[in-house]
């Protein structure tokens, strides 16, 4: 059986880490846009993220398709595979609006574990 509950604070530490590099690089787009080590940074959170999703059970990602689990998955494969494919402008968007929420639903998520383990 797969340990969602491991693999959901592992997809949240990464979403920490990258509000973590946006606290220390900067909150604009173009800090983001002229900061190698800033892009890096997200961009191995957001790889990180991927790879945990594809490791989260089925009962997880089926149960709550509010949370757009292949598009997480599938941007990790850009990243891994087609990097010039990734566009900076449209990974700001992710680390400032997708990344918050993705939090939000997997304290939530792992909230509803915690609660039936009691």
């Amino acid at each position: 059986m797969k340990d969602d509950r491991r693999i959901l604070l592992k997809i949240i530490e990464h979403c920490n880490g990258i509000e973590e590099a946006v606290q220390y690089f900067g909150k604009d787009g173009e800090d983001f846009i002229g900061n190698k080590i800033f892009q890096k940074s997200c961009i191995l959170d957001i790889f990180q993220i991927g790879e945990a999703v594809k490791s989260l059970s089925s009962g997880i990602t089926n149960n709550h398709p509010e949370v757009p689990w292949k598009k997480i998955s599938g941007f990790r494969d850009i990243i891994a595979h087609d990097y010039e494919r990734v566009s900076l402008e449209d990974t700001w968007i992710t680390i400032t609006e997708e990344v918050p929420d993705l939090k939000e639903k997997c304290e939530s998520i792992l909230a509803e574990i915690n609660t039936r383990r009691q």
